[in-house]
């Protein structure tokens, strides 16, 4: 479901089991006005588990009152972040202050169901220069970069959950993102579809 096109109501109407929030390539002040207010208002509340997905992470932190932007405020790293085509992503990980490409691992802070599966050492899709700057209330930290920028969270009271990285990029040399997916879907009711919101990319 498009951005634009979700409602708070879209997951019930199509039997969804789970939601989860994409990335995009578009930054905050970006999107046209009102086109994120439905994903806001269901990320505020949600109804069934809920995952964001690096730009879909800092949506749901911001429903919650965190705040967002670049890693290293005033830089302009968008261009260390080339289409996804053109490159290895296998070969070429870039962890620099201001952005993260390709398979880096993080450090698990606090134990969860949604890391339970993930091997030892396992690394995770990266393709980004923003981070949650400013945690949501009601939210813990589950996981961090090396130089401590969030890279998981999870509510304390509701299946509200947002990863940084892309767990949806796994591959059989880096398995780690399946593992924590299927945990995730593992959470939610057996019956319905996982429903899918947001742009393409990452931010």
């Amino acid at each position: 479901v498009r951005h634009d096109r979700f409602t708070p109501e879209a997951p019930s109407a199509l039997g969804a089991r789970a939601v989860i929030f994409g990335g995009h390539l578009t930054e905050t002040g970006s999107f046209a006005p009102g086109t994120r207010d439905g994903l806001l208002a269901y990320a505020s509340a949600p109804d069934r588990p809920l995952l964001g997905l690096c730009g879909g992470h800092q949506l749901i932190a911001e429903a919650h009152g965190g705040q967002s932007g670049p890693i290293v405020p005033g830089t302009d790293p968008a261009r260390d972040l080339p289409c996804l085509a053109s490159i290895d992503l296998s070969r070429s990980a870039v962890e620099r202050p201001s952005v993260r490409r390709g398979y880096l691992g993080v450090e698990i802070e606090r134990d969860h169901a949604l890391f339970a599966d993930v091997p030892p050492g396992g690394r995770f899709l990266h393709m980004h220069y923003w981070h949650v700057a400013e945690m949501p209330a009601g939210f813990d930290v589950l996981a961090r970069s090396r130089d401590g920028v969030v890279q998981a969270m999870a509510h304390r009271e509701r299946p509200t959950f947002g990863v940084q990285f892309h767990p949806e990029g796994f591959s059989e040399a880096h398995p780690a993102g399946a593992h924590l997916l299927r945990a995730f879907l593992d959470l939610a009711p057996s019956s319905g579809i996982a429903a899918a919101a947001g742009r393409a990319g990452a931010a």
